[in-house]
């Protein structure tokens, strides 16, 4: 004995294609969303990777120590032979820096193209008297190091870092 319901359960057609148009909806949001968080993936992490290569060229620099790169208020070693940059001459005085600062670059001396930052990416490492004066450190006694990693325009777009330190002689 088979007892058939009154009002069978269930979603009609309609129901079921309202239901489509709403998952539909969702799901190109969602996928739309997924090309901007990718570059702000690839833009963090080309920001991750400069902040390294960074870190690095000043732990050289460093390394050496003031006495070995910036005597007495002038560039003292030849920093291309140390491997800290790219070979040749630094610019004397560049723009947008003090008087007695020279800029070197170092794409080919860290190899930034095999590096993880963007294609075309640039460093330049300027060394010179501090840029906001030596009101603590007596004249010819302190240098300022400058780091600039730079990248065309990209997957993510053109980026920039810069960061200072400070070599104290002593």
């Amino acid at each position: 004995m088979l007892h058939r319901k009154k009002h069978a359960r269930g979603f009609t057609l309609a129901e079921i294609a309202v239901a489509l148009c709403v998952f539909t909806l969702l799901t190109l949001a969602c996928a739309s969303a997924f090309p901007a968080a990718l570059r702000a993936s690839h833009t963090g992490s080309s920001y991750a990777q400069a902040a390294l290569t960074a870190q690095h060229k000043i732990d050289q620099c460093r390394q050496q120590g003031y006495t070995n790169i910036y005597a007495g208020g002038a560039i003292v070693a030849s920093l291309g032979s140390l491997g800290i940059v790219d070979a040749g001459s630094g610019q004397q005085n560049p723009t947008g820096y003090p008087a007695g600062s020279v800029s070197y670059t170092f794409t080919g001396a860290d190899n930034l193209a095999a590096s993880s930052l963007p294609p075309g990416a640039t460093g330049t490492l300027v060394i010179g008297p501090p840029t906001n004066g030596t009101r603590w450190t007596p004249s010819g006694q302190i240098a300022q190091v400058t780091v600039v990693l730079a990248w065309p325009s990209g997957q993510q777009g053109a980026g920039r870092f810069t960061t200072h330190t400070l070599l104290v002689n002593g």
